[in-house]
């Protein structure tokens, strides 16, 4: 049957899942555990989906399984998409993926532009001007640190411990640590100052930052929220 049955708007929306975009999955009503996976393949008559971890194993789906799927849709719209559907099959030897039966309904849910999580990660800062706002990544010679206490693909909050004559609308390039192994290099804005007992809080807005580094922190803040929901 594939896609034909939809209508327009959720075609639309069937056509924005790309490759790569995270999936969470339940088997039966509804009521099962979640498990987290990307999309791999998609056309109008099938979604494939990578095989999602238990531990060490894979998951084990049995065909005409019912399954509740939401796809998270990284594009200028920015929603989810929900259906249910059935297993058609799964692949183990090439590719370990599940095949699942393109849906004869869905619904669309728009989200806010970007997550935000909570987290605290450590961060070194220059402050750059508006001139040099507009060349690298590349950190000045005189660096600040402090911690990002929270994050989203937009922009963070940065807080630290000691005054800095700063204005809203001023530049500052920043490498975020996920891991000792593990950052990426973002351009910033400061759009919001706050201030407490003894810290100094900057609301940031991620202006520029490499293909690469963006993928990672889209990795990041969706392995975070798994691990949140589980």
């Amino acid at each position: 049957m594939g896609i034909f049955g939809l209508k327009k708007r959720e075609k639309q929306a069937w056509n924005s899942i790309q490759p790569g975009d995270k999936v969470k999955i339940s088997l039966g009503q509804g009521y099962g555990e979640d498990y987290f996976s990307s999309v791999d393949e998609i056309n109008e008559f099938y979604i494939y989906i990578k095989t999602p971890n238990i531990g060490k194993a894979l998951l084990d789906v049995s065909p005409d399984t019912e399954v509740n799927i939401e796809v998270e849709v990284f594009n200028p719209q920015n929603g989810k998409i929900r259906f249910s559907s059935k297993v058609t099959g799964q692949e183990w030897f090439r590719e370990q993926r599940i095949k699942i039966a393109s849906p004869r309904k869905l619904s669309w849910i728009q989200l806010r532009r970007y997550r935000r999580i909570e987290v605290s990660l450590n961060v070194e800062f220059s402050l750059v001007s508006e001139k040099e706002s507009s060349v690298g990544l590349n950190l000045a010679d005189y660096i600040h640190t402090g911690l990002i206490m929270n994050i989203s693909e937009g922009g963070a909050l940065l807080v630290i411990d000691k005054f800095i004559s700063i204005t809203k609308g001023a530049y500052l390039n920043a490498k975020i640590e996920f891991s000792p192994d593990s950052a990426i290099r973002a351009k910033c804005r400061v759009n919001r100052i706050e201030s407490g007992e003894a810290k100094y809080g900057w609301g940031v807005e991620f202006i520029r930052m490499n293909p690469k580094d963006k993928e990672l922190l889209r990795s990041f803040i969706f392995n975070t929220l798994s691990k949140i929901s589980t």
